[in-house]
This record gives C-alpha cells, structure tokens and sequence, in this order.
C-alpha cells in the first residue's frame, strides 16, 4: 500500500493563489462592510430611547387591609394584598394625578387622548413584590428620562401619603373593590347553593345523602333474597311431588283399594299440568289476574270431575282409607300447607324479581346524578 505524501510546494503555491484573489477583490470587500455598518448604526440611532425607573419600597399593607377585612374569615395572602394595593395605587383619580403633576397631560391634545394616556400609564406602570413581606418594586419606562422619573417619585408619594396614610378616597377605593369582590364570591355561593338544591329535589333518593351511597348493597341484597325464596318455592313444589306420591302409594297398596282408575290418573294428570302453568302465572301475576283466575277454576273443575271418579270407582274403600289411616291424613294435611306455602312462595318470588327489576333499571341514574353531583 502506498503512501500519500504532501507536496509543500503545492500547498504554498494554492495558498498563495488564494490570497492574490482576496487581495484582488479587497475594495469591494471593504465597500460592502462600510455600507453594512452605515445601515446598522443608522438602524441603532433611530430606535427611540426608553428610560425604565425603578423603586423599592416598604409598605405596611395590613395597617390598610385589615380595617377593611374586619369581620372577614379568611385573610388575603401575599398575592391578594398585592393586587389591593395595585387595584388602589392605580386607579382612575391617582393616573389623573400623577398625569397632572409631572406634566404627562401635556402629551394629550384631546380628551379621548387622554383617556388613551391614562390606559397607557396604568399598563406601564409595574408593581411587583421584591421577596420579604410589604417590600414592593414599582417601575415604569418612558423616552424621557426625566419623565421616567418623575412618575416613579409621584407614584412613591401617593403610596406612602394617599395610600398607607388612611387617605379617604384610596381607603373608600379599595374598600368598594373589596364590596365587590365579597358580592360576587356572595352570588357564585349562593347560585351554587341554589343549584344544589334544585338537583337535590329533582333526583330524591338517588344522591349519596338519600340512598344512593349503598345502592349496590341493596342491589345485592335483594338477589341474594330472591334467590333463596326461589330455593325455598323448589323444595316446597318437590316437596309436594313427593307428598302426592306417597298417598298415591298408600291408597294403590291398602287392602280395600282394588286399584286406580285409569281416568283418574288422566285427571291427575291434566290437573298436574294445569296447576304447573299456575305455578308460572303466579311468578309474575297476582291472584286477580284473568289467566290465574281461569286456571284455578280449570283445576276446581278437574278436581271435581276425580272426586266423582273416584267415588264411583272405590266407593266407600277409599273413604275408609282416608278416615281409618292417621298416616293418610296427615299427608294430607301436609299436602294441603305444602300447597299453601308454593302459592305463599310464588307471590313473594314474584315481588322480589320486580325489586331487583326496579334498582338494576336504576343503576344508570344513580350514576348519572352521582358524578353529576361531585
């Protein structure tokens, strides 16, 4: 691999190239930069001066805003008293007395140019608080120097005569911005208070205060209840299935029964399938319901027609059965509060699904009114 070398002679001679052409074009090069600093300088010197005076001083805030925050339950902090006494040092009376004493007024031709003015004073004049407590920078920035300083000093002694010294115009000044500000805080209270109440009234027992907080409790509560009346209604309708057929057992096994009736276990059994579908129209209809009502004279009419059946069929056997047997009776008896407690069962079953209907047809609006609320 070969390596470069740099021929000096070359370099010197390209450098020298270089300067020949710079030096070449040295007059146009020093036209350019003069004509650029002519621009520059006038450029510099026509932009208007601005003298910015600045002062700190110490002022005793609390000895104006506690007589006037006498009475008031909370106190301003820093930030508060600083806009008192910038609300107060600046306003109207003061801008046209400081206009009036340093000769600014003389500036306005017209009174909307000194409407202008007074705007224009009240924007360039800055109060700022300086870091310890009560000490405040005041500034303000005019072309005149003189000037600048005159509405500075005038400003000074209106704060530390007019101001902190109980003037009355500046107290009533700061008082009235204080009226104000109480009157407003005053009217956004008592338009929040009035919209709380309205929506309080609207949305009875949905908010948190009336019921609302433990919704999902109650919610859960009633499944929890539904739940077991529904377990409580099977076990009294197997209960009752059970029941029945043991007394068929006892009545097909006694001595004297010579059998059961084919036509009875047909009634049986329409009498089974009706008193089902009155089971279901009891969980959700109430007894004067016309479908319940034609059901239950259905299974009357049925329990007639195997009455006679079976009279015609056992005669006399089967009514020994039922008087001579106290096991048979008191089947039956069971069969008869068995039966009482499923209709018992079934309308308590039914009422418990219309609550936990209501409150889950409800969990949308106590949600809404809710974050509403908050």
């Amino acid at each position: 691999m070969q390596k470069q070398s740099i021929d000096l002679r070359e370099l010197f001679q390209h450098v020298l190239l270089e300067a020949r052409t710079t030096w070449r074009y040295r007059w146009h090069a020093l036209i350019v930069t003069w004509c650029v600093t002519i621009v520059g300088a006038l450029l510099v010197f026509s932009l208007p001066n601005k003298y910015a005076a600045n002062a700190q001083v110490y002022a005793d805030t609390e000895a104006l805003t506690n007589p006037l925050l006498r009475g008031v339950a909370v106190q301003p902090d820093v930030r508060g008293r600083l806009q008192i006494i910038t609300q107060t040092l600046l306003s109207r009376p003061n801008l046209e007395a400081v206009a009036d004493k340093t000769g600014l007024s003389l500036r306005a031709t017209t009174p909307a140019d000194k409407d202008e003015l007074l705007v224009n004073l009240g924007a360039a004049v800055t109060v700022k608080g300086a870091g310890p407590k009560d000490l405040y920078d005041l500034s303000y920035v005019d072309p005149d120097r003189q000037m600048a300083q005159k509405v500075v000093q005038a400003f000074l002694q209106i704060l530390m005569n007019d101001t902190l010294g109980a003037n009355t115009a500046s107290t009533e000044t700061a008082q009235n911005f204080l009226q104000q500000q109480v009157q407003a805080y005053a009217s956004r209270l008592n338009e929040a208070e009035q919209k709380l109440a309205d929506f309080q009234k609207a949305n009875v027992g949905y908010i948190p205060s009336q019921g609302g907080s433990n919704y999902f409790t109650r919610l859960q509560d009633a499944e929890a209840q539904l739940q077991n009346l529904q377990g409580q209604y099977d076990t009294a309708v197997a209960s009752r299935a059970t029941i029945q057929q043991q007394m068929r057992a006892m009545a097909s096994s006694s001595p004297t029964s010579s059998g059961i009736d084919p036509r009875t276990q047909e009634v049986d059994k329409q009498i089974a399938a009706y008193q089902q579908q009155l089971n279901q129209l009891l969980l959700s209809y109430t007894d004067e319901y016309p479908d319940v009502i034609s059901t239950r004279r259905m299974i009357a009419q049925l329990q007639a027609r195997r009455e006679t059946l079976r009279k015609n069929a056992s005669g006399a056997s089967m009514m020994g059965v039922v008087s001579d047997n106290p096991v048979y009776q008191e089947m039956q008896k069971s069969m008869y509060s068995t039966q009482v407690s499923i209709q018992t069962l079934a309308t308590q079953v039914a009422l418990q699904k219309r609550q936990v209907a209501d409150l889950k047809g409800n969990v949308d609006k106590i949600s809404d009114v809710q974050a509403t609320l908050q």
